[in-house]
């Protein structure tokens, strides 16, 4: 069974959903969304429920994915620990999440595939963003980068040996531009697709 982990902050892109249902159709999944966490909570929710489940393999698909034709089956099929989909982040200067950093990979949880027995050696609390001693993780050097849960987590499991797949089909993103009139039957937002 896959666990589709979608650790969500309270609002969730419905092309998002629609591409990923269609996109698993034929196979076994079970969803499991979070409400109203902040980050790094709402992945550390999805993730305790779905292994709690007996997930082995988690794929984490955040909120605001656009999903291209076929990269879910590009992503199950992939071989590796972690499996991950490039994509743009940052609206005015689109740049990869995936960047390679003194030698790891780096990547974000928009589209990840983590192999039960990696969070099984890292422990709790999965994502973090903050030392075990309970200090604020530094930001990395990354170009339009805050540094945080994804990063940490890209580091922890590459120390402990685990290794990072990166599939060549590249995925985008969702971004609100402007929200729907409130109280009125217009209520459609502006959405914008990101993508390289």
């Amino acid at each position: 069974m896959i666990a589709v982990c979608m650790p969500s902050r309270g609002l969730i892109h419905s092309r998002t959903v629609e591409a990923l249902a269609y996109q698993l159709q034929d196979r076994e999944w079970r969803l499991y969304v979070s409400h109203d966490l902040p980050i790094p909570d709402c992945f550390n929710d999805v993730t305790s429920r779905a292994l709690e489940a007996g997930a082995t393999r988690l794929l984490f698909v955040e909120e605001d994915m656009l999903l291209p034709p076929g990269i879910i089956d590009d992503i199950l099929s992939a071989e590796g620990d972690i499996v991950t989909a490039n994509y743009p982040v940052a609206v005015s200067n689109p740049i990869p999440v995936v960047q390679t950093v003194a030698g790891k990979t780096l990547c974000g949880t928009g589209l990840t595939l983590i192999k039960r027995y990696v969070f099984e050696q890292l422990g709790t609390p999965y994502f973090r963003n903050t030392t075990r001693d309970g200090n604020t993780l530094q930001p990395l050097e990354l170009p339009g980068r805050y540094g945080g849960h994804d990063i940490d987590f890209c580091v922890r499991a590459q120390e402990a040996g685990f290794n990072i797949t990166v599939i060549d089909k590249v995925a985008g993103q969702y971004r609100v531009i402007d929200y729907g009139k409130y109280e009125t039957n217009d209520g459609s937002h502006n959405i914008k697709e990101l993508v390289f």
